[in-house]
Parts: C-alpha cells; structure tokens; sequence
C-alpha cells in the first residue's frame, strides 16, 4: 500500500475522531522522543511518550520526527511502512492493526511529502495513534517504538532526533491546545547501551539467576522494578522476546549485546 493510500485512509480517520477539529480546549501536553543509546550497525529501538499536562485527557496524537539519513534508516515493513508500532497496552488501533499510522516522510528544507521507502531515502516518520473503536483517555506514557538502525560505519557521539506537527485531541475530539514537541537523541558508542538484556545488576555480563529473575517477572511472580533490564527494548512490559535476548546474553558473556 503506497503512503499516499495510507495517509488519505489515515485522514479518514482523523476525521471521523475529529482529531483536527479547530475547536482546542485545556491546554498542553508533551509528546517526548525518548533519548537512546546504540552502536554503530545496530538496529536501535526508539521510543515516543505522551505526558498529558494540566489534568487534561489525551485520546489521540500525531507527531513527525526526522532523523540524519546518512547515519539512521528505518526499514519498511512487510506492508511498505515503517518498522513500528503502536503500544499494545494503549489499545489505540487504526483498522485493527497496531502498525497501520505509520508513514514514511521526506524532509528538506521546509518541504515535508510523503516518502516511498522503495525508491527514495526517508528521513522521517509520521505517527498517528488513534482509535475510532476506543476514544478513551491513553493513560501509559509509552506510544510507540521504531527499530532505528545505525550505519556501520557511523562516528561515535550524540545525534539529534527532531520532532515536530504535534497534534493531540482530547475523548471528546476536542483539538488540544498548546501541544509540546520534545526532541530526543541517540548517542552512538562503542559498547551500545548501559546494559544486556536481562543484566539485573549492570556487570556487563548475565547470570543463569539473572535470567530467572526475569522469567518469574514475565509469569507475574516478580515486580519489573527488581531487575529493570529484563525489559530490553523499553515498551515497559517484558515479553518472551525480552526472554530470548537474555538467554542470548547468558550464552555471550562479557560481549553479551547491549540496550
């Protein structure tokens, strides 16, 4: 599906939920691009949060951000979008799909267009995240997360990541006013992250106990917040892929990958 058919069926939706209805009410609310660390080569998950302000309810949001093309690329997914999605815990849904808002954008100078990842070199995502089936307030910070993947060849240090077009609508489908774009950045370095996947207490290496510490977290039987590192990825829930790297991170040792 081209991103021209995406963003006319996207329109649709924010129609219909009248996200960019003229009308604004209570004032602000931040969308965040979360700061990341990474290395060069690897592929990096960037994650966007929303911080309503003022007691003020946030059903829906949309936001651009733009990256360096010559350091980062997003690869399109299997339907031509870009590799992200929405936090299922929000249950925030475009045609029941949680990767369907996402399109690809081409930025230069002031001129923004959608961008076809196929034919030409993107530097940009917009975001929609938004549900006609579910207009209730987002009540977890975690929006989103991209897979960012960083050149081989890319020099160490901090690269800015922008954000812009912020659009927040209340459950009402009242236009927010005075929505906030925060800006993050992603700091390339040798070692990647601050630790491995499942690297409770941030040796630089993963234990066999490590590891079931973060099992019984995915059974429920142990709060996140005793071993923070058996969420890898930062979507704030652990799942048996968080697993799988920590197993992987057991069997590495001290060259163990890190998040």
């Amino acid at each position: 599906m081209s991103f021209e058919v995406l963003y006319k069926r996207a329109r649709i939706v924010v129609a219909v939920s009248v996200l960019l209805l003229a009308g604004a009410q209570a004032q602000g609310g931040t969308i965040q691009i979360k700061d990341a660390t990474g290395a060069p080569g690897q592929t990096i998950d960037v994650t966007v949060e929303l911080t309503p302000s003022g007691g003020e309810s946030v059903a829906g949001t949309q936001n651009d951000f733009f990256y360096d093309a010559a350091i980062f690329s997003i690869a399109p997914n299997n339907e031509g979008k870009p590799d992200c999605i929405v936090n299922d815990a929000i249950n925030k849904k475009i045609d029941g799909s949680l990767t369907f808002g996402f399109g690809f954008l081409k930025k230069a100078g002031s001129s923004v267009a959608a961008c076809d990842a196929s034919a030409d070199t993107c530097n940009g995502v917009r975001a929609i995240v938004l549900s006609t089936d579910n207009v209730d307030a987002i009540t977890l910070p975690l929006l989103y997360t991209c897979k960012v993947k960083a050149a081989a060849g890319a020099a160490l240090g901090p690269y800015t990541l922008s954000n812009e077009n912020v659009i927040l609508s209340d459950p009402q489908g009242q236009r927010v006013a005075g929505p906030i774009a925060g800006g993050g950045t992603i700091t390339l370095g040798e070692g990647g992250g601050t630790a491995c996947a499942c690297d409770c207490n941030k040796d630089g290496r993963v234990s066999g106990g490590e590891v079931t510490r973060c099992v019984n977290i995915l059974g429920a039987l142990a709060e996140l917040s005793t071993c923070t590192a058996a969420d890898s990825n930062k979507d704030t829930r652990v799942t048996g892929g968080d697993i799988t790297r920590g197993v992987a991170a057991l069997g590495a040792g001290t060259s163990c990958q890190k998040f």
